[in-house]
């Protein structure tokens, strides 16, 4: 999403039949107060009403408590899961240090 052509927030989406899946999002903090992240997320939530889509899910929340809270508010409710990363050891090893640090 652009805000005067600056890059303010983006969300990468996959579809299903049964759910929508919130892959990766980001955020340009400095344009924060436009929260286009709400945008972003009402938009993905609407279509899946739309198209009877059953289930939005907004992925992990790592130990990321703000990202949490901006789900929650969202209605999403914490459900526990595995993830299983196929591939070249040293990037399951990055991405499990990124979901997990403080932040």
């Amino acid at each position: 999403m652009l805000y005067e052509n600056v890059p303010v927030a983006g969300l990468v989406i996959l579809k299903f039949e049964s759910q929508t899946f919130c892959w990766f999002g980001a955020m340009n903090k400095e344009y924060s107060n436009l929260r286009s992240n709400d945008f972003l997320y009402d938009n993905v939530i609407h279509e899946a009403i739309d198209t009877k889509i059953p289930i939005v899910n907004f992925g992990s929340s790592g130990n990321l408590e703000g990202v949490r809270k901006f789900k929650e508010s969202l209605g999403a409710e914490e459900i526990k899961y595995n993830i299983y990363f196929i591939g070249n050891p040293l990037v399951a090893k990055g991405l499990s240090w990124l979901m997990n640090r403080n932040g």
